[in-house]
């Protein structure tokens, strides 16, 4: 037997909108979609967006450094990949090859009253939350989640 397949996706932990009523009770109005809480900054040459969101840390010279999520067009889609500021480049791979892009998007959460918060967890079989972030498309259009 085969075990299942479990990948890490990247969703908006959505707290909502909370509002209170004359009576002390509240009315809760979640968010419509992860959109509403992440922005694609363009940047180049290892600009870091303020609010850009760490995905993870490398070591380098003996200290961490934040690893990022970026996205770069290629091959009439946008795809996404990698950030390291270091490196100056955003990396995407694409038809089994991994390419280097000087000009990328970095992903940033928005500084808003929403208190969004973006969180990895765990995803099983294929399955995607409905919060799930997407990071592009493909040269088809077609939607791609980001995954750890």
């Amino acid at each position: 037997m085969v075990p299942p397949l479990i990948l890490v996706q990247l969703v908006l932990l959505l707290p909502g909108i909370v509002l209170p009523m004359s009576d002390d009770s509240f009315i809760h109005f979640p968010l419509s979609s992860p959109e509403d809480c992440v922005d694609w900054v363009p940047a180049r040459e290892g600009e870091v967006p303020a609010a850009a969101f760490i995905a993870d840390f490398t070591e380098k010279d003996g200290g961490h450094q934040g690893v990022y999520i970026g996205r770069a067009e290629h091959e009439g889609g946008k795809f996404p990949g990698t950030f390291l500021p270091a490196l100056e480049k955003a990396f995407i791979a694409w038809g089994g090859k991994v390419h280097h892009k000087d000009h990328y998007e970095v992903l940033v959460e928005k500084s808003n009253l929403l208190q969004c918060r973006l969180v990895w967890i765990n995803s099983r079989d294929g399955q995607l939350d409905d919060r799930a972030v997407i990071g592009g498309y493909t040269e088809n259009g077609e939607d791609i989640y980001i995954y750890l």
